[in-house]
């Protein structure tokens, strides 16, 4: 978690998701500086049509969840995409993935934490490098999950 989020715990009730977050907030830590006008209307439209409650359970699962067990199990070849510019996890999230599956293959696009909304073209691109790669390798990879 980032320090500051990790502090406001406490905070993450369902008045907290009662009146949309400022734009200059989605831009900050979701969309970036340069997040254009009809993409903070859209992703203020999303969270509006979710109920504050739900938003509110859906983040604490996110700040207590620790999935290290799961991704250990996880036998399927994994791709990480990380926004450089992504205020909300950083390279926290990629840091935390490499420890336990150090085989993960890492992107990294000059982008906000909402990577896949902003930089659509760059993360297909990313994608279907992966799996090209993967189908180059196929027969070993099945032959290591045998």
């Amino acid at each position: 978690l980032p320090p500051w989020l990790n502090m406001a715990r406490s905070l993450l009730g369902t008045s907290l998701f009662k009146k949309p977050p400022p734009d200059m907030f989605l831009k900050k830590f979701m969309l970036g500086q340069d997040g254009s006008r009809p993409l903070v209307e859209s992703l203020l439209d999303c969270m509006k049509s979710v109920q504050p409650a739900v938003l509110a359970q859906r983040l604490n699962t996110i700040v207590s969840l620790d999935a290290a067990r799961q991704l250990r199990e996880c036998k399927a070849p994994i791709l990480y995409l990380l926004g450089t510019q992504d205020q909300a996890v950083a390279d926290r999230g990629w840091k935390a993935i490499e420890k336990v599956r150090p085989d993960v293959a890492l992107v990294e696009l000059d982008a906000p934490h909402m990577i896949m909304q902003t930089r659509p073209k760059e993360v297909l691109k990313a994608i279907d490098l992966f799996v090209a790669e993967l189908e180059k390798n196929r027969e070993k990879l099945f032959a290591e999950s045998a």
